[in-house]
């Protein structure tokens, strides 16, 4: 019997169970009602704006995407045992602060410290990054994230800076995970040394609260291709639709195109589970021997349920070999039908 199994379908079926899964944890969007200290560093006012004001027409995370907010979660978690078997007191883990007049809030993954060392006697806030081994080895310093190419990593500074702000602590760290090796780097600043990033911040903030409170829309940030041909936001900024020709936005009430792309959504995890299912079922039939002889042979298999008719058809190919005359060849293609018996009269029946 096992020598019938289908290894790639039985490969789909771990993987789309344990995306399902990922998919059951995909909350549904809120209203965001203020700034979150992780994109707050983020240069682009109208970003900042439409993040909150357009968060409805912003695209929800991949399955992928989820994975990867696991993974961090998962990694957080290990370095938090490591800290702790390296001696270190973890206290008042995803600690909440807010400001607000800026609208701002964060979440602090921890406070780390240690009665015997001069520093920690004291709690420290700490973030936590996992990296790819390549990135891992790329960033050494503070100055290497305010300098980073990817721009991702560039908000990282005004994040760490933000929660020593909203915590009122002067000494702030954050602990590079290396997704690898499990190596960590800790690198640890001073926020009075970076006071200039915390005013912009603070200034950019401000306007787009002005904005928001005003009912207006601030200008998007000059065209930087790192930072704009990936930013979620793309998909209505004005700056990056005229970039492509595409002009105004156009909004429209229209019941019969929400009604379709909500069916086309709804549907596309069932139209994953069929291809795999037919699959699946071409194979079992096939390795039950149901697809054999000529060009023409059809069987028919009739089970409690279903009439399905294996059938092996022909597909013409056309090859031009350089410098010979055209060679015609007739390729065998599987065909199958099926169809339900309580259907089978109102001619409901289904191929591929």
């Amino acid at each position: 019997m096992t020598e019938n199994i289908d290894l790639d379908a039985l490969a789909l079926d771990v993987d789309e169970a344990i995306r399902a899964a990922w998919e059951r944890d995909k909350r549904d969007k809120w209203a965001p009602t203020g700034h979150y200290a992780s994109r707050a560093g983020h240069p682009c006012r109208y970003y900042l704006w439409a993040v909150i004001a357009r968060w409805r027409d912003l695209p929800t995370p991949d399955t992928d995407l989820l994975g990867i907010f696991r993974s961090g979660s998962e990694t957080e978690e290990s370095v938090m045992r490591d800290l702790r078997d390296a001696g270190f007191v973890v206290t008042r883990q995803q600690t909440s602060f807010e400001d607000r007049d800026l609208r701002l809030r964060g979440k602090v993954d921890a406070f780390i410290s240690r009665p015997d060392h001069p520093v920690f006697s004291r709690p420290r806030p700490i973030e936590v990054k996992s990296m790819h081994p390549a990135i891992f080895e790329q960033v050494h310093s503070f100055d290497d994230l305010l300098t980073a190419k990817r721009p991702w990593l560039r908000k990282y500074p005004g994040q760490i800076l933000l929660y020593g702000y909203l915590a009122s602590e002067p000494l702030v760290g954050m602990i590079l995970r290396d997704k690898s090796s499990r190596r960590t780097r800790t690198i640890w600043t001073l926020i009075d040394r970076h006071w200039d990033i915390l005013e912009a911040i603070g200034e950019n903030l401000a306007s787009v609260n002005r904005h928001l409170d005003e009912g207006t829309e601030p200008e998007p940030i000059g065209y930087t291709p790192d930072l704009c041909d990936a930013c979620e936001c793309a998909a209505i900024c004005p700056a990056m639709l005229n970039r492509r020709g595409m002009g105004a936005v156009n909004v429209v009430q229209d019941g019969l195109l929400d009604e379709l792309l909500s069916t086309m959504r709804e549907n596309a995890a069932a139209a994953k589970a069929y291809d795999a299912a037919e699959k699946k079922l071409k194979a079992t039939l096939e390795g039950a021997g149901y697809w054999s002889g000529d060009i023409g042979t059809a069987q028919t298999i009739v089970t409690s349920q279903y009439r399905i008719t294996c059938t092996i058809g022909k597909t013409t190919r056309k090859e031009l070999p350089p410098g010979v005359e055209p060679v015609v060849r007739e390729i065998p293609t599987k065909r199958l039908e099926w169809t339900p018996l309580t259907a089978e009269r109102t001619g409901d029946g289904h191929g591929g």
